[in-house]
């Protein structure tokens, strides 16, 4: 994607704004259905001056689905020795960032059907190197005798991550049955049991 302005800060300094201004009527909207002006307008620019920054809506498609993950992904840390702790301490973090920012979860899963082929790798291996952050624990913890040897680390990291995006998913339904905290702790006891020797 070029930029008609040399200014490498002011080129990510205007992506970013429009990239925020274009999650929020994504999520409200629909890609769709929004329109560049009403991005424009949104990001406090002009059609022109934000066609200096992007070429295209695809563009702006891209840059709000990066923008998305990188706010749907926690830093999971991994301040403990013992891997069973650092599960825990990573689910923790990463579900409770999935809680805070639902609406991205699901802008990401609702229109990542309409982005290009060619960024379509970008966000996928963003997305492939946060759920490798938990294979490298897991992967760990085989290792260190604490989880079962004959569990798939990349498997069991795809199941948290999408135990984490149902909080998103089924909000509705579940909100009304239990707190978040305690969905959190449910599942930390689910997947905790399924991974322990």
């Amino acid at each position: 994607m070029r930029a008609t302005s040399k200014d490498k800060k002011l080129v990510e300094e205007r992506r970013q704004q429009i990239a925020d201004g274009a999650v929020r009527l994504f999520i409200e909207s629909g890609y769709e259905r929004t329109s560049m002006r009403e991005i424009a307008e949104a990001c406090e620019m002009s059609v022109g001056n934000m066609y200096n920054y992007v070429k295209s809506k695809e563009d702006v498609l891209f840059l709000a689905m990066d923008h998305a993950i990188r706010i749907g992904q926690a830093d999971i840390g991994n301040d403990h020795r013992d891997p069973a702790e650092a599960l825990k301490q990573a689910v923790t973090n990463s579900f409770g960032t999935m809680d805070k920012e639902q609406n991205y979860v699901l802008f990401i899963y609702q229109e990542a059907k309409n982005l290009p082929a060619r960024y379509r790798k970008r966000i996928l291996d963003l997305d492939r190197e946060y759920a490798a952050k938990f294979e490298d624990i897991l992967a760990e913890g085989i290792e260190k005798g604490v989880f079962r040897a004959d569990i798939n680390p990349f498997l069991v990291s795809q199941n948290i991550l999408t135990l984490g995006h149902m909080w998103a998913f089924r909000r509705w339904l579940l909100s009304g049955e239990c707190t978040f905290d305690k969905f959190l702790d449910q599942q930390l006891a689910f997947i905790l049991a399924s991974v322990s020797r």
